[in-house]
């Protein structure tokens, strides 16, 4: 395997770790009942989650830490020991991609179906990648995230999902009543996209 692709590969594996890590911690705190407040009609509520995801992309291709943080899951925080160890997560990722002369960046793709479940709205959003090597190649890769919502679809919350097979099984511990229509697709191996 070429370097570059190699890069890339660890790069997009480091981002599954951040999901992997939390199985150890256990579900989250059980949502609040969406019979409060009615549910966002559809479309305004995808809207809002690929809004979301967005501005979580932005906040990874800028090394805005607190940002991302503040759009992660709370479960997921916890379970990587807290928003000051998932900074340093973040920081050591950087830090080995850039050892390479390499940069990784991501945007909000398409999002899924919208499903409801133990008070929660579940959509998985997916994460066109891009990595740029020092030499020039490009590659790219898709990956993707579970948006979570405990309002309606008002705001939502992320958790990186399908990523080196960190996929249902690990987010079924975050969110036991995640519901089966709620598929995890598996992270499609790198393509090298150009090469000088």
């Amino acid at each position: 395997m070429k370097r570059s692709v190699r890069v890339a590969v660890v790069i997009v594996a480091g981002l599954a770790l951040v999901a992997t890590v939390v199985a150890v911690w256990g579900p989250a705190p059980a949502a609040r009942s969406l019979d409060r407040e009615p549910p966002l009609p559809e479309a305004e509520a995808k809207v809002s989650l690929v809004n979301t995801a967005q501005r979580a992309a932005d906040a990874f291709n800028t090394a805005d830490d607190a940002g991302l943080i503040a759009l992660t899951h709370p479960a997921l925080i916890r379970g990587m020991g807290g928003p000051d160890a998932m900074a340093e997560r973040l920081a050591k990722m950087r830090r080995e991609q850039t050892a390479e002369g390499g940069k990784m960046t991501t945007r909000a793709g398409d999002p899924g179906p919208l499903v409801s479940a133990g008070g929660r709205l579940y959509c998985v959003v997916s994460q066109p990648i891009l990595y740029r090597s020092a030499d020039g190649k490009v590659v790219a890769s898709l990956g993707h995230s579970l948006g979570v919502s405990d309002d309606g679809g008002r705001t939502w919350k992320l958790v990186s999902a399908g990523n080196s097979g960190a996929g249902r099984d690990v987010l079924m511990r975050l969110f036991p009543d995640l519901p089966d229509e709620i598929v995890i697709p598996k992270q499609a191996d790198p393509q090298l996209l150009w090469e000088p």
